[in-house]
């Protein structure tokens, strides 16, 4: 409970007096000054039963003495002073009211103040001896009353009377222009510093919205939050958890809106409660009546909490049951203000069945002086006071010091005081109220008048701070039990467009004529027939048909899917609309679901939700086989390195084994001539120097010396370091090139100036969606290109198709739809490229102004939340062909084309030889003749062994010439393969002999 001070406190509370259970008193106990400003109430006796309505249990009738015994025990606690003066103190009573009838009921109960302080219970019998009450009232006009009566009854009447505390008590329940003439008076009364103590039912709800203790005001009827209050106790109590908010236009309808959502979030961890409809009608307007209750009724809330004075309630129930929001499956739970009346007979327009909030308000023909609030108020005035006057001191004065003149500076009437306990809370008003729950029954019979009516109110429950209690209620159309509460189920047409994967179509079982499945898969009218000849009907699933699914079993709705008549996505042209949004603002569909996507320009004309994904627009482009370079094999090192081993490395060392041979005593010992038994020269060092590089398995000959030797195994070492790291290069270098237009985005200059590509790049995108659109208002000279060459295409797949069979370069269309295609293609040839541009959502279009966009929203929100948003995109939108997998380099199986580097090698090596070969015949028939007359003795052979032999091999040949010359020629002519071909039978079989071996 809040314990806080009123009156701008200067001093703490007593120790020992604060009670949980007790209100707190306030009073001044400064020299002869004295200070009323609350009634002290005990809260254990609010509860208790009693027949008048908002009546705190201390006013109630022969509870009195019960109550005071609390507050004796209390005050108890201080040593009472006795007062010494023989004359009687007078204290004045203001009373402003507006009831002419009961003028004369107020005045006698005044008088009698002084008789009912000897029913006190404690022993305060001298109290009438020393103090005398005295009334001094005021009547304002009833309803509206002009700022003249205002001041002639304050300055007037209650500052020149001196009174110690007023008591502002009205019986009007009019909720308009008397309640703001009411809240002008309490304010006005305020500021001369007098304690006030207000009663104004019509009022309580919605004046003086800010903290009531600087304005010395204690407010003793319910306020509105402790009506809102128990409506959402009510709620809880049924598990209605969804509920419209109808308010008519009057004062305070704001405040019930924000109050009704602080006392939700002040709810929200024990239940959640949601507001699906929320409105405020301007009940003089009958057409604003009718569009707002029509939107009620497409809201589809059933619980309904109604906020608005008698007179207004009337007019629009009555116009609710011709729109048809006033049934018996509607319940419509009202405010105080709505019912009016306890015992009344009400209109017949007000719903049977209906629940109200009431507390007794009012002081007619028709209620009892034991149950007028205001009387009993008075009658029990001493009784609330009597201790706390008779612990002040005797010489103390209770009159009031206020004045009516002006002065920036001036203090209040009463200065220092000290307190007691209280249950209000620290803004002047209840901290805990007793409210009924009265139901309108039909038949009942009046209590007063014995006649049966057609309908009345009937107490079915109470609120306290006990929390609710309830009887038996009869709910609309004539229930004992309480209604389910659960919205209708009702009808959409819902507009789509096909765009994979989020509306997939396939064709029906032509046997059955239904869709295969059970779920994720809805039948959609698809447009008509040949000759149209009836619709075709076809089966759509996809991500937006499973989104919808889900929508429409949360939401409550039945829906009929169909594609837009058109095939168009929607633009606007000087006719207006086209496609998908031109059937949602002719109210041919109640929603779009498909890959819609959110611009401004779409928003002027019909609502969207918010997105379920995000997109943008992107390109796409095909993937062409890699082929590897016919120099693949070089790759592995830079061109400097192979001309640094080819004429460095390789002609270095063939030189130095060479020489190292020649120089050598042990081979050639600087001799010209080689040595007849000795097989090697320059052209066998180089021989060796290529085999022992590319570790050929081929015949070479060693050289002799030792240096030689260790120089050849120095290069077998380089050999056996190249090779190893030109494989583990070559590995890496012998990889597909994949070959794609790599384009860096929608700004790419390929994309800009296409004719300055030779050829020209060609690109296009689907003619009438938000890409064509996006591209005619911000890329001009990409639309000119496009429209020029007529480079659009009807769908998304015949783009796609387009770009496959490389009729177009680039295919330019929504981000999220490119990458599913990418991803589903069976080759996995295309990709999508660049960075997205025009960056929006995919959302659900809906009519403007449409009831259903806030419940839309909310769902949205929560499967975002829950993740389900994400779980149907990944079932739907991920594809075999992931993006990671198309980069510029790729391992695939190598085919004859990517092995043509190794073919370009044999081939060279087949050309070479020949070349060689061409050179041997060259030398047989034109330099060998000429070699022998320069070369005699053979020194050639230090270059080529096969070469520089002449002289050896004739000197052979005459050797063996005498001895056999018959077994010769039975030589050359059993070995045609060792002797040259073209040799002429008539020649000299010695020189035969020698030209084959050469």
């Amino acid at each position: 409970m809040e314990r806080t001070h009123l009156i701008y406190p200067q001093t703490p509370p007593k120790e020992g007096l604060s009670s949980a259970h007790l209100l707190r008193l306030s009073f001044s106990q400064h020299g002869d000054e004295f200070l009323f400003i609350l009634l002290l109430i005990s809260t254990e006796c609010l509860n208790h039963e009693s027949s008048t309505p908002g009546v705190p249990s201390f006013f109630r009738r022969g509870k009195v003495d019960t109550n005071l015994n609390n507050l004796s025990s209390l005050i108890s606690r201080t040593t009472p002073r006795r007062v010494e003066s023989a004359e009687k103190t007078e204290v004045k009573v203001g009373l402003v009211y507006q009831s002419a009838v009961h003028s004369k009921k107020y005045e006698k109960a005044l008088q009698r103040l002084n008789e009912h302080a000897n029913g006190i219970s404690f022993n305060m019998r001298e109290f009438k001896h020393l103090y005398n009450f005295t009334s001094v009232d005021c009547h304002l006009p009833k309803g509206v009353f002009f700022v003249n009566d205002v001041i002639d009854c304050i300055c007037g009447v209650m500052v020149k009377e001196q009174v110690a505390v007023i008591i502002f008590a009205t019986t009007s329940e009019d909720f308009e222009e008397s309640s703001s003439s009411e809240e002008f008076f309490l304010q006005i009364a305020a500021s001369t510093g007098i304690p006030i103590i207000a009663w104004n039912a019509d009022n309580s709800a919605y004046s003086l919205e800010k903290d009531l203790s600087p304005f010395r005001i204690i407010q003793l009827v319910p306020p509105i939050e402790h009506q809102i209050r128990v409506m959402l106790a009510l709620l809880e109590r049924y598990n209605w958890t969804r509920f419209g908010v109808v308010c008519a236009k009057m004062g305070g309808d704001e405040q019930f809106g924000y109050a009704l959502r602080d006392e939700m979030d002040r709810m929200k961890k024990r239940i959640q409660f949601e507001i699906i409809f929320e409105t405020i009608i301007d009940a003089t307007n009958v057409t604003d009546i009718d569009e707002e209750l029509a939107k009620l009724k497409r809201s589809q809330a059933k619980v309904i909490l109604f906020c608005s004075n008698n007179q207004y309630a009337n007019v629009i129930m009555k116009r609710g049951r011709t729109i048809g929001v006033v049934t018996d499956n509607h319940l419509w739970i009202g405010t105080q203000s709505v019912k009016s009346t306890r015992t009344g007979m009400p209109s017949g327009n007000l719903a049977q069945g209906m629940l109200a909030i009431t507390f007794n308000t009012i002081s007619d023909a028709i209620i009892s002086t034991e149950e007028d609030v205001i009387i009993n108020i008075l009658l029990n005035l001493p009784r609330m006071i009597a201790k706390a006057i008779m612990t002040a001191n005797g010489t103390m004065s209770f009159q009031s010091t206020a004045t009516c003149e002006y002065s920036i500076d001036r203090e209040p009437s009463w200065h220092d005081y000290q307190d007691f306990s209280y249950t209000f809370n620290k803004y002047g008003r209840l901290q805990y109220s007793y409210l009924e729950i009265s139901n309108l029954q039909s038949p009942c019979r009046d209590s007063n008048a014995n006649a049966r009516m057609e309908m009345c109110w009937k107490r079915v429950g109470t609120y306290s701070e006990k929390g609710l209690h309830m009887e038996d209620v009869e709910w609309p159309g004539g229930r004992a039990n309480p209604p389910q509460m659960t919205a209708d189920k009702y009808h959409l047409r819902v507009v789509t467009l096909h765009e994979p994967p989020f509306i997939v179509v396939s064709d029906v079982d032509p046997d059955t004529g239904t869709c295969p499945g059970n779920r994720g898969v809805a039948l959609c009218d698809w447009g008509e027939g040949p000759g149209g000849n009836g619709s075709i009907s076809k089966c759509c699933s996809g991500y937006c048909v499973d989104l919808l699914d889900k929508l429409a079993n949360d939401m409550g709705f039945e829906y009929t899917l169909y594609k837009v008549r058109d095939e168009k996505w929607g633009i606007k042209t000087e006719t207006g609309w086209n496609g998908l949004p031109q059937d949602l603002i002719t109210g041919k569909a109640d929603m779009c679901v498909t890959a819609l996507k959110l611009n401004s320009e779409r928003a002027k004309d019909i609502d969207f939700s918010i997105p379920f994904l995000d997109t943008g627009i992107a390109i796409i482009v095909k993937i062409r086989s890699g082929v590897l370079s016919p120099t693949a094999f070089l790759e592995p090192f830079e061109y400097s390195m192979w001309a640094t081993i080819l004429f460095v490395c390789i002609q270095g060392a063939a030189l130095f084994i060479f020489v190292f041979e020649w120089v050598s005593p042990y081979s050639f010992n600087m001799q010209k001539y080689p040595p007849p038994d000795h097989k090697f020269s320059l052209c066998r060092s180089y021989w060796l120097v290529w085999a022992t590089l590319f570790q050929a398995s081929v015949s070479t000959d060693v050289p002799r010396s030792f240096s030689s030797r260790f120089m050849a195994l120095a290069w077998a070492a380089f050999g056996l370091t190249f090779l190893a790291l030109y494989t583990a290069n070559l590995a890496a270098f012998m990889i597909t090139r994949v070959q794609f237009y790599d384009l860096s985005g929608i700004n790419d200059t390929r994309l800009w100036y296409p004719e300055d590509v030779k050829p020209p790049f060609r690109y296009g995108t689907v003619e009438g969606g938000n890409t064509h659109e996006t591209m005619r208002k911000n890329w001009g000279r990409m639309h000119h290109y496009i429209h020029k060459n007529r480079f659009f295409k009807t769908n998304i797949s015949a783009g796609v198709d387009a770009v496959i069979n490389e009729e177009l370069d680039a295919f330019i269309y929504d981000a999220v739809v490119l990458d599913y295609w990418a991803g589903k293609e069976a080759n996995c040839q295309l990709m999508t490229v660049g960075k997205w541009a025009a960056m929006t959502g995919y959302g659900i279009g809906l009519p403007k102004n449409s009831p259903l966009t806030p419940q839309v929203n909310r769902w949205m929100l929560q499967y975002q939340h829950n993740g389900d948003l994400e779980r149907l995109q990944n079932f739907w939108l991920t594809g075999s062909c992931t993006p990671d997998g198309h980069g510029q380099t790729h391992s695939v199986p190598l085919g004859i084309e990517n092995f043509m580097s190794a073919f370009f090698l044999l081939a060279a090596g087949i050309i070479v030889s020949i070349i060689v070969l061409g050179c041997e015949f060259f030398y047989v028939k034109h330099l060998r003749e000429p070699l022998k007359r320069i070369d005699p003795d053979g020194a050639c052979g230090l270059i080529s062994m096969a070469v520089g032999r002449v002289s050896e091999w004739r000197k052979r040949a005459e050797s063996l010439l005498p001895s056999s010359p018959k077994k010769l020629l039975m030589r050359a002519v059993s070995s045609p393969a060792r002797f040259s071909p073209k040799v002429s039978p008539k020649r000299d079989k010695s020189r035969l002999y020698v030209e084959s071996a050469f």
